[in-house]
């Protein structure tokens, strides 16, 4: 990787900040109606409450209204913890988004009875008049004060065509000296799909050994954490990951984990991935894995299925010394096990072929992972660095080929650049299905290239605010854009971006990281991953 690439890496992937945007316009009083029949976004989280070592968690939201029509919003908080059911009602104007610093304050300014003292938590269901999901989004952060700037995670309100029915796993959990991992469940059905019974079980990574927890009776909106599931109800594992599975009631779920450092309370939101979707991940993406002189990628290997499989996998960085600049590995990973690499960088240094280059001269690039038949295999990232006594991180899952953008467009929303916050934007061109036969015989020619445009919009005005044209990008291939709009629409202090391919064909996948600092080396540096939304 060149040194402009390394420099743009370095300065924005990580930090770790759980700031949430969101839309607060002018308040529909309780008088007026408002008719409600388009799907609902489901927020899993929002919280006002205080954590472990000292830390105190807000949640951030934002709301964006791409479309071309003034909205109206439904809100309806379920309470897990601190009490203050309620609903609300509030509008936002057409192309614009509204960042809202603390969910919880706002929701009681809307008159939602939630107290004004102890902590408060719950989930919350937002129902647009319309338009429909997906030119409604929202994008929570969650964050805590930390030595020199804030530290947290991000993570989307989930459409009801994309809340959970069939079994789904939660991979990559530890617990030990470094970290903890606590999993999260809800019922995200409405009144009238009643309640539903959740049944978890939770593996070692490092064994056979698996526990059945207790079913869960989960009432609609309602939420149940499990704090340190690992070490939990008798529980002795350093390394595991959890299997989600609805026996009973029609209601629509969803759960997910929070990886949070012991040291320093920065948390990693790890998104449920389904059983179904696991079984036709033969061809899997990890969007960057990183080597630097600050960060270093950590890969997880998860095969939840009976029988023990073998991965190729193909690491496409610039600097690495052979043709095509990629470096070629083979993992066997054991039935029911979880394998986690700590620094994958230098595992393909001493388990590949290829010179790759010595530590420091700094990597980043795509990792691609292949496997024969039908798979079982979930593959994930950790990317960290340093900072306040432990690491700040973000937790990222592969895309499975097929499940990134065939179309020509995918959005990024929740970006911020102001004085405490500056995003960067990245996009991997992932190629064709053609272009791929097995994980080492890849199509790299000038045919293979596709060419992509960004749209800058300003959260506040509505108006388009710049395009960036002309960018080139190879198959597998990786770019990273720091501070988008500090450097290419400077007024805009908060904002959306439309990633489109202008020629060329195949998938791409498009992400943001929304970092702590208004410059590179201010606050904490932690960063936010923001996957795209179709």
């Amino acid at each position: 990787m060149n040194a402009r690439l390394t420099a743009l890496f370095v300065a924005g992937l990580l930090i770790n900040t759980a700031m949430l945007v969101w839309a607060s316009g002018d308040a529909l009083t309780p008088s007026q109606s408002l008719t409600v029949k388009h799907p609902a976004i489901f927020v899993p989280i929002v919280v006002s409450t205080s954590g472990a070592n000292n830390s105190f968690y807000t949640s951030e939201l934002t709301i964006t209204n791409r479309g071309f029509s003034d909205v109206a919003l439904n809100f309806n908080y379920v309470a897990a913890f601190g009490g203050g059911t309620g609903t609300a009602l509030d509008r936002l104007p057409a192309r614009h988004q509204r960042v809202i610093p603390d969910v919880i304050v706002y929701l009681r300014s809307l008159g939602i009875p939630i107290p004004n003292s102890g902590n408060q938590g719950g989930t919350l269901s937002v129902r647009p008049s319309s338009p429909q999901p997906p030119e409604i989004a929202i994008t929570v952060r969650t964050t805590t004060p930390v030595a020199g700037g804030r530290a947290g995670l991000s993570y989307a309100g989930i459409p009801t065509a994309s809340l959970l029915a069939g079994p789904s796993y939660l991979c990559g959990l530890r617990q030990n000296a470094a970290d903890r991992s606590n999993v999260a469940i809800q019922n995200a059905g409405v009144a009238k799909d009643g309640n539903i019974v959740l049944r978890l079980t939770v593996f070692s990574g490092d064994s056979t050994e698996a526990h059945t927890l207790t079913d869960e009776v989960l009432s609609p909106g309602s939420f149940k954490q499990f704090s340190s599931i690992l070490v939990s109800g008798g529980l002795a594992l350093t390394n595991g990951y959890v299997r989600i599975e609805r026996v009973s009631g029609k209601a629509p779920y969803y759960a997910y984990a929070v990886v949070s450092d012991q040291a320093n309370s920065d948390g990693s939101f790890v998104a449920p991935v389904l059983e179904d979707t696991l079984r036709s991940a033969n061809r899997q993406i990890v969007p960057v894995i990183a080597e630097t002189r600050q960060f270093a990628s950590e890969l997880i290997i998860t095969n939840v299925g009976a029988s023990d499989k073998v991965m190729d996998f193909s690491y496409l960085a610039d600097g690495i010394q052979s043709p095509g600049s990629n470096a070629n590995f083979s993992v066997v990973i054991e039935a029911g096990r979880q394998l986690m690499i700590p620094d994958v960088v230098q595992y393909i240094r001493e388990h590949s072929g290829q010179k790759i280059g010595p530590k420091g001269a700094g990597f980043a690039g795509t990792l691609m992972g292949s496997l024969a038949g039908e798979s079982s295999i979930f593959l994930g990232a950790r990317t960290s660095t340093a900072g306040a006594g432990g690491r700040f991180g973000v937790c990222y899952s592969a895309v499975v080929r097929g499940d990134s953008s065939p179309a020509d467009a995918a959005w990024i929303y929740g970006l911020q650049q102001n004085e405490e916050t500056r995003s960067n934007v990245a996009l991997v061109n992932i190629g064709q299905l053609g272009q791929v036969r097995e994980v080492y015989s890849i199509d790299l020619s000038d045919g293979a290239r596709s060419v992509y445009g960004i749209d800058l919009f300003d959260g506040d005005t509505g108006l388009k605010v710049n395009t960036l044209s002309g960018i080139k990008l190879d198959a597998f291939r990786w770019i990273q854009i720091d501070m988008i709009f500090a450097r290419f629409a400077p007024a805009t202090r908060q904002g959306y971006a439309r990633i489109y391919r202008t020629s060329g064909s195949g998938e791409f996948v498009a992400y943001g990281v929304i970092n702590d600092g208004g410059q590179a080396g201010e606050r904490t540096g932690d960063g936010a991953f923001v996957l795209s939304a179709p």
